[in-house]
């Protein structure tokens, strides 16, 4: 009876036995998964991460080489900028300097006469001798392209050539200009034909202003006090006296102009002496 006993108890503790081995295999198992699952991933992201960085250091390459572009044309354009700037400074000078030449002459070209008096020359002003704005406009642009050459001497890749109508003096290059930009493999080109135009106005040139003082001095016959009050708008009169039965006036602009007289630069009213 206890020897039946024993096998029982020995055949249920081998029961038990096997139960808890399958247990911890079972146990086991997951671990086992669950780590070559994490490797797995490991790997996964690593690649992933590989592929980004290579992906990533490609569009830096090519973010670089767009930088490049945009900032050889930006150079290439603020150097295109400055020379047509330089242009029409130049311009902008020649008119002023050309517009002080005609107001010296007192708007008359030609044999006019001139009286000297304290050493100044009054250009006298009759009936065959007066301003006339056509006479005027044609002179200015002749005048004023002689002195813008002389401007762009310094600049002999410059050259333009200039017209004047209803007082905006226009210029157009004389050659058409290349703008080469050298990249990695290839080098882009652009050509274009520099301009720009100038207002006269805007400068404080009214070219049929000389006219238009003759015809207001000649109203006043020749009346020192009649002259005196004349309001010639964008003109004054500085000085105006009777000299030994000659009247003689010293008109100056309102505005000041630069230009080069007697080899001195001044940025000063333009002065016309005239004789009536």
């Amino acid at each position: 009876m206890k020897m039946k006993l024993s096998q029982t108890k020995k055949h249920h503790q081998m029961k038990n036995n096997q139960s808890h081995n399958r247990k911890d295999a079972n146990l086991i198992l997951p671990n086992k998964k669950a780590h070559f699952f994490a490797i797995g991933f490991a790997i996964t992201m690593v690649f992933v991460i590989a592929v980004a960085l290579m992906s990533f250091s490609g569009e830096s390459k090519k973010s670089e080489q767009s930088l490049e572009i945009l900032s050889k044309m930006q150079d290439a354009s603020i150097n295109k900028t400055m020379e047509i700037q330089f242009a029409v400074d130049s311009a902008s000078l020649s008119a002023q300097q050309t517009f002080q030449r005609i107001a010296g002459m007192g708007g008359v070209f030609g044999s006019c006469s001139v009286d000297t008096i304290s050493g100044v020359g009054y250009v006298i002003w009759n009936k065959e001798c007066n301003p006339n704005t056509d006479t005027i406009k044609e002179k200015f642009q002749e005048n004023v392209q002689l002195t813008f050459d002389n401007f762009l001497k310094t600049n002999p890749d410059i050259a333009y050539s200039l017209k004047l109508n209803n007082n905006i003096l226009s210029a157009t290059s004389k050659a058409k200009k290349t703008i080469n930009i050298p990249l990695e493999n290839i080098t882009l080109s652009s050509e274009y034909t520099p301009s720009f135009s100038i207002d006269l106005n805007s400068l404080g040139i009214y070219l049929g202003d000389f006219e238009l003082l003759y015809s207001s001095v000649k109203n006043c016959i020749r009346k020192v006090d009649c002259i005196k009050g004349l309001d010639l708008k964008r003109w004054k009169i500085a000085d105006v006296s009777e000299v030994e039965g000659k009247v003689i006036i010293n008109i100056t602009t309102q505005k000041v102009f630069f230009y080069s007289e007697k080899g001195a630069n001044k940025y000063s009213p333009v002065t016309m002496s005239v004789e009536v």
